[in-house]
């Protein structure tokens, strides 16, 4: 979101950009559509939301634990409860995406702190204005 702030030339665009992508983030984030029912064209924003990458190993970090593998899921009394639970959700089950979301998340936070750090070098800033009180 900051790089959305530096990007917008004010406030008013800056809340609009922010909360537009606040939006697309949940929904390409795979709990409100699960990746499996997300269309072709549009998987890139699944793969590419930090959120997404955050969830899948939040979820995996929880469900995979010994409190949650020691259940039976329902229906199903050869598969673990933390287990079957990401799979309903198109989760990945492997300990392994833990680390690949912490690379992802350092990848865009290194990406997009330069890409701002480059805005901001090009960027011109608004001359102030005066302001007049209001004698009331």
């Amino acid at each position: 979101f900051r790089f959305i702030g530096i990007l917008s030339p004010n406030m008013v665009i800056a809340n609009g950009a922010g909360g537009l992508t606040l939006v697309l983030l949940i929904i390409s984030s795979g709990f409100a559509i699960v990746r499996t029912d997300i269309p072709d064209w549009m998987i890139w924003a699944y793969w590419g939301s930090p959120y997404s990458w955050a969830l899948r190993a939040f979820a995996i970090n929880e469900l995979m634990t010994p409190k949650w593998q020691d259940q039976s899921y329902p229906d199903r009394p050869d598969l673990a409860l933390g287990k079957g639970a990401l799979q309903s959700f198109a989760f990945y089950t492997e300990n392994h995406w833990i680390w690949f979301n912490v690379l992802f998340q350092l990848a865009v936070y290194v990406i997009l702190t330069f890409g701002g750090i480059v805005s901001l070098h090009f960027q011109v800033p608004q001359e102030p204005r005066a302001t007049i009180p209001d004698p009331a």
